[in-house]
């Protein structure tokens, strides 16, 4: 077989984004956390029902179990090393979804129309390959999409693969309701628009509403994803914000563009043939663009299903060249493998305890290792910190700390304290002393104001400086 500039293109489309999650650190924040979940819940035999990590009193607790087992068996096995690799091979699994769905559809795939929204997309994703739960996420949600995309009456076993689906995602991520708002959607617009509802499909959407019950928290997922939208909204968390130019930059600006290339194409299309327009208005693509624009951490799935869409409606492009791959490609190709096999996760500097001085630099966002491990062999003690580490340190050493990225277990009380402290607003020494800290560790990076307001407190030594992270000991 020839090698051509197309084969090329084709190992490009995979390799670039892997290229690029390899060459993160490991950001461990919320990941440690279901780490951490997972972990104990596996030590003692049984899904974890109250908090184990933090000296504050939370409630009983709901969360996405099945990742959380899945993490905590990962990291037995091999630690971050495997949970990272794990990360990675569903990136891959995502892109081949994603290549089958859109360009695998095409004869000669790579015109530069094509290429541009290619790497495009990939822009507007860059933001999201990390090593996340959410990253897992995609996956059912793309595997949805693509089947609630159809225009044709969906099949029985369709129904019944979005029905497993649904018990798939929700074991996995908060967002699983987004199957059912996909759902609804194709249901009400086909009604609007095409005066046609397919019974088969409203009893489908039920189903798919009775599988999210199928998790070990019943029915007790429903409010615990109304109240992590509400809270997280109320508290200014940034991702659940609305997506802006000015927070979210350049994320943003690729956002806005997206949409307004989307309303373009919807203006023009419905100029020129209605019908075609009614069609574009059924698929589940429009309200993912709203879901975007109310909420930055979703703008990921418009961009994720951006191909797929173009290619249903039949608006990629096909060239009618195949041209031989010429040494310009093939040193494109040759650069590429040679980054992949310099970011490998066995050399990465992000998961070894100690970074090389070289290193330090690149990886300011390393998991804090050293901190973890001095708090495991100095005097016990509470630990505030910020809750990027929090997490990580709730993973990596046995001091109760103060809170996490799991916002909503703790009460507004809490979070206000927690806001007095980081920001070193009056009255945040009594809160110290109130919670009676030991320990607190912050991220360097940050510039929180409790960093500068520590400097001038004889009574807190600061005995340890990573390259993102500093520990102070009362």
């Amino acid at each position: 077989m020839q090698l051509t500039r197309d084969h090329l293109y084709l190992f490009l489309f995979f390799a670039l984004p892997l290229v690029y999650f390899q060459s993160l650190p490991i950001a461990t924040s919320d990941l440690a956390i279901w780490i951490a979940m997972g972990r104990a819940s596996l030590e003692h035999s049984s899904l974890l029902r109250h908090d184990v990590f933090s000296f504050l009193p939370t409630g009983e607790l709901v969360y996405p179990a099945g990742i959380c087992l899945i993490y905590g068996t990962l990291y037995g096995l091999g630690g971050l090393i495997a949970v990272s690799l794990f990360h990675k091979a569903a990136l891959f699994g995502l892109l081949a979804m994603l290549y089958r769905a859109s360009l695998a559809k095409l004869r000669a795939p790579w015109p530069l129309f094509n290429i541009a929204l290619v790497l495009y997309v990939f822009l507007g994703l860059a933001s999201f390959a990390v090593d996340r739960p959410a990253l897992i996420a995609l996956i059912p949600f793309l595997a949805s999409y693509l089947l609630l995309q159809k225009e044709d009456e969906l099949s029985l076993r369709e129904l019944c693969a979005l029905g497993a689906v649904q018990i798939a995602w929700v074991n996995l991520h908060g967002s699983w309701p987004l199957l059912a708002g996909m759902f609804g959607w194709r249901i009400a617009a086909r009604a609007i628009t095409a005066h046609r509802v397919f019974r088969s499909e409203c009893w489908g959407l039920v189903g798919a509403l009775a599988a999210s019950l199928l998790n070990p928290f019943g029915y007790r997922v429903f409010p615990y994803v109304l109240e992590t939208a509400l809270v997280s909204r109320r508290r200014e968390i940034d991702e659940w914000m609305p997506t802006n130019l000015h927070d979210y930059f350049p994320q943003g600006i690729l956002f806005y563009v997206l949409v307004a290339a989307v309303v373009l194409l919807l203006i023009r299309t419905w100029r020129s043939d209605r019908a075609e327009a009614l069609r574009i208005l059924r698929t589940p693509y429009l309200p993912l663009l709203a879901l975007g624009a109310l909420s930055f951490r979703n703008t990921v799935f418009p961009f994720l299903a951006f191909l797929p869409w173009l290619q249903q409606l039949g608006r990629l492009r096909e060239d009618a060249r195949s041209a031989k791959a010429g040494p310009a490609n093939l040193g494109i190709v040759v650069a590429v493998i040679l980054a992949w096999v310099a970011f490998l996760p066995w050399v990465k500097p992000g998961l070894r305890n100690e970074l090389p001085p070289t290193k330090r630099d690149l990886y300011a966002a390393t998991a804090p290792w050293r901190i973890a491990n001095y708090l495991k062999t100095a005097a016990p003690g509470r630990v505030f910190s910020d809750w990027e580490i929090g997490g990580f340190l709730a993973l990596a050493q046995n001091d109760p700390i103060f809170m996490d990225t799991r916002n909503i277990i703790f009460s507004d009380a809490e979070f206000n304290d927690y806001s007095t402290l980081i920001l070193a607003q009056p009255g945040w020494q009594e809160l110290l002393r109130k919670y009676d800290v030991s320990y607190i560790a912050l991220d360097k990076r940050a510039g929180f104001a409790l960093i500068g307001a520590l400097a001038s407190q004889p009574e807190w030594a600061l005995v340890i400086e990573e390259p993102g992270a500093l520990l102070y000991r009362r």
